[in-house]
């Protein structure tokens, strides 16, 4: 599963979108320990006029500077590869502007572009109590003449505390912790056509599950907290920077995830919190209910697609 919007959201909801399926829970955001919950209002809330504007700094990002899936092939979820949909990419292109294309040209015929990787990978066979693994992957893009700088790190630890089998079942128990990093700063040239200087995100997630398997069946309980931070620099000295918390519960076959984003701006503070029950999604700014046609007005070229 995946998530877009536009600008550092990007980043930062491709996490909500790995939380899985499930049957829906009629339950919108209640139990869900984080602060940022779907139907309040942060103090000092931005105007509806400067929110617009704040969107139209973004709109002309999103369609200056190309998404990764625009020119590569494979894309990080976590620290798995897997490779660009069509619809990913055909989604990354059709908000770009003629500005946009060009530079789109101009990272393929310049930058050298390393696609994701696994960097390392230290896995045990058999999983036993106590027993730890750790995995590593990574991207960049830049080289000389390359209009952008980018680089993508992601790790994840595991250590299982349980592991029980006595020849008809299976119980396997385990604490995880996944970091995922992208920074990206931008040549002169496209920071001027961009309005974007740099980007960063750092998001973590961590938790634990618990699988249940048996020769005709499996079952896995989890429950992850999401913790983040990110900060967009533009060239008129505009700087937004984002809190994201969240969290992702799963049991007997029901998954339910909440992920709320705050932002900071010069002008006042706006936040937006997703939350997804089963197939049922609902979308809140500033604890007023939106839908994702409404969202992308507000914020051109945003979207929140749950697959």
């Amino acid at each position: 599963m995946k998530a877009q919007i536009l600008g550092m959201l990007a980043l930062s909801m491709a996490l909500a979108a790995c939380s899985g399926g499930g049957s829906s829970a009629g339950n919108s955001g209640a139990g869900f320990s984080t602060d940022l919950q779907p139907q309040s209002v942060p103090q000092n809330a931005v105007s509806d006029v400067n929110l617009k504007r704040f969107g139209q700094l973004m709109g002309k990002a999103t369609a200056t500077i190309p998404d990764d899936a625009a020119f590569m092939k494979s894309a990080l979820s976590g620290t798995d590869i897997s490779s660009v949909s069509d619809e990913d990419r055909k989604n990354a292109l059709k908000v770009l502007s003629q500005q946009g294309q060009s530079v789109l040209k101009s990272i393929k015929g310049k930058c050298q572009i390393q696609e994701p990787r696994v960097t390392s990978n230290q896995d045990v066979s058999v999983p036993y109590a106590g027993a730890t693994s750790s995995k590593t992957a990574a991207s960049s893009v830049g080289g000389q003449g390359c209009p952008i700088n980018e680089k993508i790190e992601s790790s994840m630890d595991i250590k299982y505390t349980r592991v029980d089998n006595d020849g008809k079942k299976v119980i396997v128990e385990a604490n995880s912790s996944n970091t995922y990093m992208k920074a990206l700063t931008t040549s002169e040239e496209l920071a001027r056509l961009s309005g974007v200087s740099s980007q960063s995100m750092r998001i973590k997630y961590s938790g634990n599950a618990v699988v249940n398997k048996t020769a005709t069946q499996s079952t896995q309980d989890m429950h992850f907290n999401v913790s983040g931070s990110g900060r967009m620099t533009f060239v008129n000295g505009e700087k937004a920077d984002v809190r994201i918390q969240g969290e992702i519960v799963s049991s007997a076959g029901i998954t339910n995830t909440q992920i709320a984003f705050e932002f900071r701006i010069s002008t006042g503070v706006f936040r937006l919190v997703v939350v997804k029950s089963g197939s049922t999604q609902t979308i809140y700014l500033n604890g007023q209910t939106i839908t994702s046609e409404q969202l992308a007005q507000i914020l051109p070229g945003a979207t929140i697609n749950f697959k």
